[in-house]
């Protein structure tokens, strides 16, 4: 075989790798229970975001990430849900107006805990 031919079949091996991880991770973020919220009003209460987001799901828990000195609200929250296909309902809130503010809505990227 020539050096040309083995190069196109080691290049399309190494493409099909790539494309099977890509695949693999998309799979595995959309496998995911917990929403990033954000872009919150700072005096945003678990109450309202059980209220609101309770329409796409059961919830599991909710988590307002604050500032470990002030105790003050980051402007970002976790919502977990009791399945993956809830979560992946709540994405529909992105972009939709909570306390005059635009959320941001995400699947939450794993974390080792």
């Amino acid at each position: 075989m020539s050096a040309q031919f083995m190069f196109v079949i080691i290049l399309s091996a190494v493409a099909v790798i790539l494309m099977t991880m890509v695949i693999r991770s998309r799979r595995n973020a959309a496998a995911s229970s917990e929403v990033y919220v954000g872009n919150l009003n700072y005096y945003t209460k678990e109450n309202e975001l059980k209220k609101f987001f309770s329409q796409f799901g059961k919830i599991n828990e909710i988590k307002i990430i604050k500032n470990n000195r002030t105790g003050r609200s980051k402007g970002y929250a976790f919502i977990r849900y009791k399945t993956d296909n809830e979560a992946n309902n709540a994405l529909a809130s992105h972009g939709q107006q909570f306390n005059n503010r635009a959320l941001v809505v995400r699947i939450a990227k794993s974390q080792a805990r």
